[in-house]
């Protein structure tokens, strides 16, 4: 079998030479007694070293090396336990770039982490993270020779990768599926800063089927296309934010049956309809913050039967109608604190039957007929009404007026926030 890399016998002869001169240097500085162990550590290594030089026939792969030499590890940068005195000699498949072992080498030499270099391409930031906390994780077991040539036993509770600005490439993800057992990748961050990762293609989370959280932090995204995270079925938490999104396709999520969270916050997402959400049965929380949506159509969160808390801060909101809320039985919290002018239907919170905490600060409101009918009896709401038209119509639109309030129940007043309160700051005020 030929070797398809760049790697040649030269390669392997100067790993041999890394061992032999890290040892004989040991070696001067040791005790007689222990200075047999290292000669035989040394040795063992370097078999090691000759037996995948040679190509292994009955696999389809062949192997490659790379040596640590035992120094002095910085642990904010990286996690490598050594467990003898020499170093290790780390085995993986030929495939990969010669690059990459170059970046592995300087990671471990100069006390790096992949963080701290630039790459050229997504795949080379890929394979430079993943290598690295492997072997810093199979570092713990009392073993002079880590191998990560097989990948079924090559596992990762929680992967996270920052491609920077490198060049990206839509079959890029399919290098995780050769390097570690997907099956056991719990939790998956992705950072991306290139203006040529625009969409997430639809096969691109087709290996991760065991996921349980996926956040994604990328500049320049725009879209997210329908069933963009079919494949993903027991994914649990989804976040999505300072992307850039300003669209997303009916049946973005679905497929999403397990979801819980989802945050979508920090884009420029300037309308939802209820088809983005059709399939998403359990989700909990659902936070759509710091975007440009203007308006709330009729039953959009219709099939949010389970939603406890919706969060839609800092949009352009500036109608809510009657269907508005529809479906949303078990809300407990909505927060729509935004800084605009907000026109209420006398019914547009008819349908929370479950709300407990309603946030609507700092909105200039121009019309409200009537308050949730769960707030209080209507004697109260009459009170608040009047307190409430005082208030709202100042510029600042701030609810903090509700501090002189004397005659509103505990209900009321843990119903409402300001943005410069929380519960706890009303229960410290003495004249409610």
């Amino acid at each position: 079998m030929e070797r398809t890399s760049v790697l040649t016998n030269d390669y392997f002869s100067n790993l041999i030479k890394q061992i032999t001169a890290q040892a004989n240097k040991i070696i001067s500085t040791t005790q007689n007694s222990e200075q047999e162990t290292i000669s035989n550590l040394k040795n063992l290594l370097i078999s090691s070293v000759n037996e995948i030089q040679i190509p292994d026939m009955n696999k389809n792969f062949s192997k490659t090396g790379l040596f640590i030499p035992n120094r002095k590890i910085d642990e904010k940068k990286n996690n490598l336990n050594f467990k003898n005195k020499i170093g290790k000699l780390v085995i993986l498949e030929d495939q990969i770039d010669f690059f990459v072992l170059s970046n592995l080498s300087k990671i471990f030499k100069d006390n790096l982490s992949a963080d701290d270099l630039d790459f050229k391409t997504f795949k080379e930031a890929l394979e430079t993270t993943i290598l690295q906390k492997l072997i810093e994780l199979k570092s713990m077991i009392n073993d002079p020779i880590i191998d990560l040539t097989n990948i079924g036993k090559n596992h990762l509770e929680k992967l996270t990768i920052d491609g920077k600005k490198s060049k990206f490439n839509e079959n890029d993800f399919n290098e995780i599926v050769k390097l570690i057992n997907c099956k056991k990748l719990d939790e998956f961050y992705l950072f991306y800063k290139n203006e040529n990762f625009q969409r997430i293609h639809v096969d691109s989370f087709a290996n991760f089927q065991n996921l349980k959280k996926l956040v994604i932090k990328c500049d320049h995204l725009n879209l997210i296309k329908s069933k963009n995270f079919s494949m993903l079925s027991n994914l649990e938490y989804l976040s999505i934010t300072e992307s850039k999104i300003n669209k997303i396709e009916k049946g973005a999520f679905h497929g999403l049956i397990h979801l819980k969270w989802l945050f979508l916050s920090s884009n420029e997402i300037t309308n939802i309809e209820a088809e983005n959400f059709t399939g998403l049965d359990h989700l909990e929380y659902l936070i759509l913050n710091q975007n440009k949506i203007e308006s709330i159509e009729n039953k959009t969160f219709a099939a949010l039967v389970n939603l406890k808390a919706l969060e839609m801060v800092e949009n352009r909101i500036n109608s809510l109608s009657e269907n508005s809320f529809d479906g949303l039985f078990s809300l407990k919290i909505l927060n729509l604190n935004n800084k605009s002018g907000l026109r209420i239907d006398d019914k547009a919170f008819n349908s929370l039957s479950s709300l407990e905490v309603l946030d609507l600060a700092s909105n200039t409101i121009e019309h409200l007929d009537s308050l949730p009918n769960f707030y209080a009896s209507e004697t109260e709401i009459d009170e608040m009404k009047k307190k409430l038209y005082l208030q709202i119509t100042d510029c600042e639109s701030e609810w903090i007026y509700f501090q002189n309030m004397l005659d509103v129940s505990d209900q009321v007043r843990n119903a409402i926030l300001t943005s410069e309160m929380s519960i706890s700051h009303y229960e410290n005020i003495a004249s409610l």
